[in-house]
């Protein structure tokens, strides 16, 4: 047996183990927000512990090597299980692919053409343009709240560090809900995922909120980047009326 053979039988064991737990809520990491040091529920979660040990086998200038190699081996761990699950249920490969072939995409369906789509990554480009110019000045309005020992110091780092972490998120989570057609039965994916892109761009819209009540000066901008994600929002709630009473695994239960 190959070291990566090897390899990917110890992870596939080891993520046995840990989905087997009973703490694990499975299925959780589908409709999260991926900011795992803000979750109350990360270890929970196997992505999480997954994660973690690939983040523990890294080694200093080996880092990035290591992180493809782990890529690499964590895709293989998951084919291997999802073979080895669908055996267990008696699901024949070649006929499954069959069926795959026969299905009929809606051609005319493009959700990079969804208004909500292009709304929320003219959001997510215009904001990174945004920050790149105005950052020397954030820090330097942080650096004298933070000198005079203003809680309002605390307030503006926490409202940007959410405001940032989530700028690609918008996008990329209204894209993900977006991707079948109206046409289309949606899934329960679909709405989980929308749900999840309505939190996010609350959260967003909270923290520009808490930026503007801190620097006056920001309200044209603070006004442009809410209009947007209020825009975005009511897309989103227009194509998924009832996406906030989905219950998503452990946070919502």
């Amino acid at each position: 047996m190959s070291d990566k053979h090897r390899k990917v039988d110890e992870e596939a064991k080891f993520l046995k183990q840990i989905a087997s737990h009973p703490d694990i809520v499975p299925g959780i990491y589908n409709y999260c927000d991926r900011w795992c040091e803000r979750c109350p529920l990360a270890t929970r979660c196997t992505v999480y512990h997954m994660e973690n040990r690939m983040r523990s086998s890294e080694k200093g200038s080996e880092q990035i090597d290591n992180t493809w190699e782990d890529v690499s081996t964590m895709l293989s761990v998951a084919a291997k299980l999802l073979n080895e699950q669908m055996e267990e249920m008696g699901i024949d490969v070649e006929e499954l692919e069959g069926m795959a072939k026969n299905i009929e995409p809606d051609s005319e369906y493009n959700p990079k053409e969804a208004r909500a789509v292009k709304l929320a990554k003219e959001y997510s480009t215009s904001l990174a343009e945004w920050i790149k110019a105005n950052r020397d000045s954030l820090l330097e309005k942080h650096q004298l709240l933070d000198g005079i020992q203003s809680p309002n110091s605390s307030k503006l780092a926490d409202a940007f560090e959410v405001i940032q972490y989530y700028m690609i998120l918008v996008s990329s989570k209204t894209f993900r809900a977006f991707l079948h057609s109206p046409n289309d039965e949606l899934p329960d994916d679909s709405q989980g995922t929308a749900k999840v892109a309505l939190i996010i761009i609350d959260r967003s819209m909270a923290s520009w909120v808490k930026a503007f009540e801190i620097i006056p000066q920001l309200e044209d901008d603070a006004l442009k980047f809410l209009s947007l994600l209020s825009r975005v929002k009511n897309e989103i709630l227009s194509r998924f009326p009832r996406a906030m009473d989905f219950v998503r695994p452990g946070f919502d239960e």
